[in-house]
């Protein structure tokens, strides 16, 4: 039974893959599992799927259809309650120079917006100057349905270009990071599904060639903050699906394949 379906999953990815690189794409199949340090398919709960056990648990965020209409395989925030998946600890991201991050998400309404996954920190002001360094990661879905993303504290980076017309499908949400490149423009990729956003240069220069080591709290649909009374902001309003985290640069034939699996 599973080898019949492994030949229908091969066929229609196969049909649909946004490149025509036949044989790089098929290969990428049998890589898509390589490198993943997280993984939350959302099958009933919030568990880590990749056996590492940073699970999460729900704060008034509901299991809902996911994007194939599966029931249960996905989970509703609302910014009004406040909701947000807490996991275990932190991402498995401290130092890291290659990480890609693959979310689908789809909004409420057109000018919903909020953090889809962070990997940041959440306290005081005055425990802050005890961090040890940078501090991590998070990355957000806009009213406009562009990414912004930020790393280490610094300047969030958002996608520029032309806008999706409608902003209460279902997209996939792809971040690529390879702080390895000595081209530090060259450092950030965003794909909104299979296609590669703009992004502007100017900001792009002060891109770090690591992930900070000072996170310590990783949540779903909301992050850390330093100034909130219960030190969590940015509660994303929408539905949350599948979330990969790898630690390593994917390649535009493995994104294709998540996009149509």
């Amino acid at each position: 039974m599973k080898k019949i379906e492994t030949i229908l999953f091969l066929l229609v990815v196969s049909l649909f893959s946004c490149t025509n690189r036949d044989e790089e794409f098929i290969e990428s199949i049998s890589s898509i599992n390589e490198g993943l340090i997280a993984y939350y398919p959302f099958n009933g709960n919030a568990n880590d799927a990749t056996g590492n056990k940073n699970d999460g648990i729900s704060t008034n965020a509901q299991l809902v259809a996911n994007r194939k209409g599966k029931l249960n395989s996905a989970y509703s925030f609302n910014n009004s309650l406040k909701s947000y998946i807490k996991l275990n600890s932190p991402l498995p991201i401290k130092s890291l120079n290659k990480l890609s991050v693959v979310c689908w998400a789809k909004k409420n309404n057109p000018t919903d917006n909020g953090v889809l996954l962070s990997s940041w920190y959440s306290g005081s002001q005055a425990n802050q100057p005890n961090m040890t360094g940078p501090i991590g990661m998070y990355f957000s879905l806009t009213s406009l349905n562009e990414i912004s993303v930020s790393f280490n504290g610094g300047t969030q980076i958002t996608t520029t270009g032309e806008p999706i017309s409608n902003k209460t499908d279902w997209n996939m949400y792809t971040i690529i990071f390879d702080g390895a490149n000595t081209n530090p423009k060259e450092r950030l990729k965003i794909y909104i599904n299979c296609n590669l956003k703009p992004l502007p240069s100017d900001f792009l220069m002060y891109l770090p060639s690591s992930i900070g080591s000072s996170a310590n709290l990783g949540m779903i649909g909301a992050r850390g903050s330093n100034s909130t009374s219960n030190y969590i902001d940015g509660y994303f309003t929408g539905v949350i699906d599948d979330i990969r985290v790898y630690q390593k640069v994917l390649t535009i034939d493995e994104i294709a394949c998540l996009l149509n699996e």
